[in-house]
């Protein structure tokens, strides 16, 4: 068992106090910009909440802490480790994993099996990752989950067409990369000649992502009967190269990240 947690405020200090910047960018950037956006509109202490591509489940876990009579379902296509889970909050925060939290997997382009209705959806960055072709589709399955006066949160960083969209960061340093090299110069970047797992996987996230802009995602969210509420754009100050800007909307090539609600 973890530690008892007397006000949020001794749960935050547990939060702030982990040393891995990817989990305290899971745990506390991503839920406060969440609760931010529907925390007015939602009551997050008795909501039913589902984080749609959870990853390993460290943002879905964060919510089930700080609000224990809420029940929390993270879905992923790949099955949560939760010793692993586990494991990570005990390191980073000492906290146990809570009972209500729950996890579940399907085949990619599906929701959770069953029938329950949930208050909130999240995506965090999961729609770049969705085939075009199905997406629609995938949207309106969503939109069935949620209950009445429910809500739909998406946000997408890095964007296909941005400095760092191809998401291969740790290889490539140069922003557009992936728009100016050709496709045998970046598997040469990325694919050693060990073939490692990592690097094959890394490699093959690059290929199937859809390359879809911002408003690409959105307007396959309203074709699927979702009513947009409100979004936001965010840009890098940096300037596209003029081979690039000549082929492609500098606005576009510019836009980093964005996030929209629906209902």
């Amino acid at each position: 068992m973890g530690p008892v947690i007397v006000d949020i405020q001794n749960l935050e200090k547990m939060f702030e106090a982990a040393n891995d910047a990817g989990f305290k960018g899971r745990a506390i950037s991503e839920y406060k910009r969440i609760r931010g956006w529907v925390g007015d509109r939602i009551n997050l202490d008795t909501a039913r909440v589902l984080d749609f591509g959870c990853g390993q489940g460290i943002a879905a876990a964060s919510f089930a802490l700080r609000h224990p009579k809420a029940q929390v379902t993270g879905f992923d296509i790949e099955p949560v480790n939760q010793q692993q889970l586990a494991n990570i909050y005990r390191a980073q925060s000492g906290l146990s994993l809570p009972p209500n939290i729950s996890f579940t997997s399907a085949h990619p382009g599906e929701v959770p099996p069953g029938e329950q209705p949930f208050d909130l959806i999240y995506a965090w960055s999961v729609f770049e990752h969705v085939r075009e072709d199905v997406m629609i589709d995938l949207f309106s399955s969503l939109k069935k989950r949620l209950a009445p006066n429910g809500l739909l949160f998406v946000q997408v960083n890095p964007l296909y067409f941005s400095p760092q969209g191809s998401h291969l960061y740790k290889y490539f340093k140069s922003p557009w990369h992936h728009l100016i090299l050709s496709l045998d110069e970046l598997r040469e970047g990325v694919l050693s000649a060990e073939f490692q797992p990592t690097e094959t996987r890394e490699w093959r996230q690059f290929l199937e992502l859809n390359r879809l802009t911002a408003q690409d995602i959105i307007g396959r969210a309203g074709a699927a009967g979702l009513k947009r509420l409100r979004d936001q754009f965010f840009q890098t100050d940096q300037i596209p190269p003029p081979r690039l800007a000549r082929v492609y909307n500098p606005d576009v090539l510019r836009t980093t990240e964005f996030m929209a609600l629906f209902e």
